[in-house]
């Protein structure tokens, strides 16, 4: 969905400059879901992780796909970068209950206090991946959480303290009632 969202706007000509990606998750950016779409689409991409492992597999599909993005090894809390980008997308750290299925002994690995910790991460990855975005440009935040700590009201928690910027909802997401 995030690439679709992302890739329908640079479709409609909305992402002229640059595009940026900051994953801390395996299957987040090393893929190119989301940031491969708008590359495809002729945005310019910057994809940010901390992880030296997943940006060699990065450079690997960047390689294999044709593609072109500007890649950073940096943790976007110490990026010192002062560029902005029409829209970021931040694939933040989550305590991953959307992945059970796959992962059935994560209930075991966490603890309310991991969970706790990661919520300030999010928070601090949030205020400074907002801080990179054009005036009327998008930022996208993404978990694979089922949490609504790291969901719901971690949005409700961020827009609560920055009024320059609002809710959109995907196409294809129905509101709550």
């Amino acid at each position: 969905e995030i690439g679709r969202r992302l890739g329908g706007a640079a479709d409609a000509g909305e992402f002229r400059d640059h595009v940026a990606g900051q994953a801390h998750v395996p299957g987040g950016g090393d893929d190119l879901r989301g940031d491969g779409v708008v590359a495809a689409a002729g945005a310019e991409v910057t994809a940010v992780d901390i992880s030296a492992s997943r940006l060699e597999r990065l450079h690997h599909n960047i390689a294999r796909t044709g593609l072109a993005a500007e890649v950073i090894e940096a943790d976007i809390l110490d990026l010192g970068m002062t560029r902005c980008f029409d829209a970021v997308l931040l694939d933040a750290p989550c305590w991953a209950t959307g992945t059970i299925r796959r992962h059935p002994e994560l209930p075991y690995l966490k603890s309310d206090l991991h969970l706790g910790e990661l919520v300030a991460r999010q928070r601090a990855m949030l205020v400074a991946a907002s801080e990179r975005v054009i005036p009327g440009g998008m930022l996208v935040y993404a978990t694979c959480s089922l949490e609504p700590e790291e969901g719901e009201e971690q949005i409700g928690w961020f827009l609560s303290r920055h009024a320059d910027f609002e809710l959109a909802m995907p196409p294809s997401t129905v509101p709550p009632p």
